[in-house]
């Protein structure tokens, strides 16, 4: 879809949720408070680099 890269933020503890990151290859990034003003564990992946 031409995103260079996605985020996930999840409740500390939500351990399904964790787990789709975890399965989708997510990189962690650690506890933020970046979103939504409480503590979440962020996740991001980013999209594979082309070469030609």
């Amino acid at each position: 879809m031409g995103v260079p890269e996605v985020y996930a933020v999840v409740r500390p503890g939500n351990e399904p949720s964790l787990a789709v990151c975890r399965r989708l290859g997510m990189t962690p990034l650690g506890r933020m408070t970046r979103w939504y003003d409480v503590e979440l564990e962020a996740f991001r992946l980013m999209a594979p680099v082309v070469v030609e």
